[in-house]
């Protein structure tokens, strides 16, 4: 799936990233995360993780990443706090509730400070059969996120717009009142803060 730029800004802003940080990109697909992660932050080795090795393969011919390894992010092959911050983005939604707490549980035991998670708002799921048969197989709500100790943030908004004019007004407003109302968004961003 493709992310809005509202949600690539919204991410990377609550990355701060430190250098010599090491950061993991879990189901890291073909690349983009690495990429932008590398073209906004100096100094910080990437590694990303995914089930595919055509995916590995396209993301390395990328160069955004120190290392790629092929790996279920359910089952990460990585001592205990080992990174410094671990994202999944849009993934998800790609997994059942059990292996979606499973990739959490494993994300929170390599990390050390930072896990992200991003994840089409849960109403996409009545978007129809495309979204369906497009592998979003759980819908993810914000209150699941904060039950487990994350924070919670709406980016975008999730109703229709037509018109220029009509998507321009609904932006400007639902986008900001969604980061404090996140089923009001288009995506959920969330985030969980380790204590060392």
């Amino acid at each position: 799936m493709s992310s809005s730029f509202a949600l690539i800004e919204t991410v990377l802003n609550l990355l701060p990233l430190h250098k010599g940080w090491k950061v993991l990109d879990a189901a890291c697909g073909m690349g983009k995360w690495g990429f932008l992660i590398k073209a906004h932050f100096s100094d910080i080795y990437v590694v990303g993780v995914d089930k595919s090795i055509d995916n590995l393969f396209i993301a390395k011919k990328s160069d955004s990443y120190d290392d790629l390894v092929l790996a279920d992010v359910r089952r990460l092959p990585f001592r205990d706090m080992v990174v410094d911050c671990s994202l999944a983005c849009e993934v998800i939604e790609h997994l059942s509730k059990d292996d979606g707490y499973e990739m959490i549980a494993e994300l929170e035991r390599v990390t050390r400070t930072k896990v992200l998670l991003t994840t089409p708002c849960a109403d996409w799921w009545y978007c129809g059969k495309a979204v369906k048969e497009g592998g979003h197989i759980t819908r993810w709500r914000p209150k699941e996120f904060k039950k487990i100790g994350f924070k919670v943030r709406g980016v975008g908004s999730k109703f229709g717009y037509k018109g220029r004019v009509a998507s321009l007004v609904k932006h400007f407003i639902l986008h900001p009142l969604s980061y404090v109302i996140p089923e009001l968004g288009e995506f959920i961003v969330t985030v969980k803060e380790k204590r060392s």
